[in-house]
Order: structure tokens, then sequence, then C-alpha cells
């Protein structure tokens, strides 16, 4: 796997967990090549106008973002004078509401771009800004991870991500934990399934998170998963 097709692979998880963290009907989002940015993760599309988009520096909410390198947020989209209008034909026919659009920033470059968006006459809460905001810190830190660890000139012998359970496998408790946490539940969420304190939910997670190698909780449940200790997401 190649450092662009291991970005990809992160996006499209951080998309897959975004939907269920933020708990929105539509989630979306690409890696950011050479000032474009081209959407090939989809969770929740209604339609497949999405797939496959390329979206040019300054053009919508997402080009926004990358100019700017700031997370940029519409309410009513197709009414907001803040944005340019090119993709209103697929904003329609995705019956997007309001949409929020939060650029992956590394070493003061922007390589990828996640969104979450809501339908009908919903607007986004803090709990989907915040969990947009929280994947693309994760993803930002993965990406510099990966990159820091696997000389460019060479592709990865093995992928850091599966080097697992070094310090032994993981208990019942810390699977149960991860599993939770793969679906999108909160710390605290987490901690009233399980009739555990948030504390001890957290101390699981970590004591998980050292195991696998891994520095995020994004990053913890992609490892898990491709050791094939999570089922695949579907």
């Amino acid at each position: 796997m190649t450092l662009t097709e291991s970005s990809e692979a992160r996006v499209r998880l951080a998309v897959q967990t975004l939907r269920r963290t933020a708990r929105v009907p539509l989630s979306f989002g690409g890696v950011v090549t050479a000032g474009t940015l081209r959407i090939d993760s989809l969770s929740g599309a209604s339609t497949l106008m999405l797939a496959g988009l390329a979206v040019h520096a300054g053009a919508g909410l997402g080009g926004r973002a990358v100019i700017t390198r700031r997370p940029a947020l519409v309410d009513r989209y197709l009414l907001s004078s803040g944005i340019s209008h090119e993709f209103d034909h697929i904003i329609a026919a995705e019956d997007i509401r309001s949409l929020v659009a939060v650029p992956v920033v590394v070493r003061r470059r922007v390589r990828a771009v996640i969104y979450a968006g809501t339908r009908g006459d919903r607007t986004l809460g803090e709990r989907a800004f915040g969990s947009a905001l929280d994947l693309a810190r994760d993803l930002e830190q993965d990406i510099v991870l990966a990159e820091e660890s696997v000389p460019t000139d060479r592709p990865r012998s093995l992928p850091q991500e599966l080097r697992v359970c070094v310090d032994g496998p993981l208990s019942v408790r810390e699977l149960d934990v991860l599993t939770l946490v793969s679906l999108g539940s909160t710390n605290a969420e987490v901690a009233t399934e399980l009739r555990l304190s948030p504390e001890t939910v957290k101390s699981y997670l970590r004591s998980a998170m050292r195991k696998l190698g891994s520095r995020t909780r994004l990053q913890a449940v992609s490892t898990a998963r491709r050791a094939g200790l999570l089922p695949d997401d579907q």
C-alpha cells in the first residue's frame, strides 16, 4: 500500500466513523492532490453524484476549506451567499441543508477534507461539528505518523497498523470498549452500555491503544479491524 492509498483508506474510515459519531445522515470526503479535492469516500449518500467529484480550490464549501485551511460551515447551503454554487444540483439531489467541511492539515498543507451534512429541516449541532473536528485532528496525526515511519522511496513491507498486540492480546473488556467506539459511541455512552465508570472506559481504551500500537481512537479502530479483531465496517 502506498502512502497515497494509505491516506485514502484513513479518509474512508474517518468518513464512516463520522456519520456514526456525529449522528448525521450523510458524510463524505476525499484526499487533496495538487490543490484539487476528489470525493471518493461516501456514507449515507442517496445518489452517486458525489462519487468521484473534483472540487477545485475555492469552489463550494470544501474548496473554501482548502483555501482557508479552516473549517467551513453553512446552514442553508442553497441560500448561502458565502460560497460559490457550482455544486447546487448535487446538493439539491442529496437534499442537503446544513454542511460542514473540515480540512485535514499536515505541515501547513491541506491533505484531505471531510464533510458532515444534514437533510430536510435538520441543522448541524455541536456534536456533529465537534466530531468532524476531532476526526480531522486524528487524521492529521495518523498521516504524520505514517509518513514519518516509512521511507517515501519504497513501499512498506509491513503496515505499522498491522503490528498488533505486541504487549499481549486484547482482553474481553478492551474488545467490548473498542467495539462500541467503532460504532460511534462516546466514552460516556460506552460507560453506560457496559455499566462502567467513564474513567474505567478511558483506561480500557488507553490499554487497547497501547497494545495496538495506536495513538488515536481512529487509528486503534482501523488497526483492530484490519487485524480481524473487529468486524469489517458495513
